[in-house]
């Protein structure tokens, strides 16, 4: 799949969102979940990773190639392309081929990001499980894409608790259109941190400190 992405490094994507964050409920909570991403695959992979945003077909040319917070404004604004069935790609950096500024031609991880908000306690286990195996198989057509299921309360600081190996269990990947499937969950004990899981095609859990890593998140759960 090839689709053509303006590249933010997660770092210069921080100070934007830092300065005009819109709140959870817009577009800028994804951009977030994009950052999170980024430097968990930083983390996994032992590199550093860039953060790749769909552009709107026929597009490129009218953005100058000047690689600040404005022209990041712009984009986010005016060319990012929301008919897509990708949101994000997370690149390592050694895949680039040209590294000036945001051009570059390279290989990355393909993701759609879902996010399934709780209203109430309900068991957020079998929310999933049936998300998974009827609501995704029915919605989508197979894509070279991974999936990442963002499980919050509403406010994001509710219990969020996940039986993640029940999940895993009963997830009928064989239905799955999407080629991996990863779940990002606030730790019910804490909101400094974010539960990774990949349910599949491999199983694997991971605690991942974000207000450590994203600092501007601390001054957000101050207000």
């Amino acid at each position: 799949m090839k689709v053509r992405c303006f590249g933010v490094m997660p770092k210069d994507l921080e100070k934007y969102l830092d300065k005009n964050w819109r709140g959870y409920n817009s577009k800028d909570y994804e951009l977030l979940i994009s950052i999170l991403l980024a430097k968990f695959h930083d983390s996994r992979f032992g590199q550093k990773h860039m953060i790749g945003l769909p552009m709107k077909v026929g597009k490129i040319n009218e953005i100058e190639n000047i690689y600040n917070e404005t022209n990041i404004e712009l984009i986010i604004k005016r060319y990012l392309e929301e008919d897509n069935p990708i949101d994000v790609f997370i690149s390592p950096m050694q895949s680039l081929k040209d590294s000036f500024n945001n051009i570059g031609k390279g290989k990355g991880l393909a993701f759609q990001l879902k996010r399934v908000i709780e209203k109430k306690e309900n068991d957020k286990t079998k929310t999933i499980i049936d998300f998974l195996n009827k609501k995704i198989t029915n919605k989508y057509a197979p894509v070279e894409a991974g999936l990442v299921l963002i499980v919050d309360n509403e406010n994001l600081k509710g219990n969020t608790t996940l039986n993640l190996s029940e999940i895993k269990r009963n997830f009928d990947h064989k239905k799955c259109p999407f080629q991996a499937v990863f779940i990002i969950a606030f730790d019910p004990h804490s909101t400094n941190i974010t539960i990774f899981s990949e349910i599949y095609p491999n199983f694997g859990i991971k605690k991942f400190y974000f207000s450590k890593k994203v600092k501007f998140l601390k001054k957000l759960e101050k207000i």
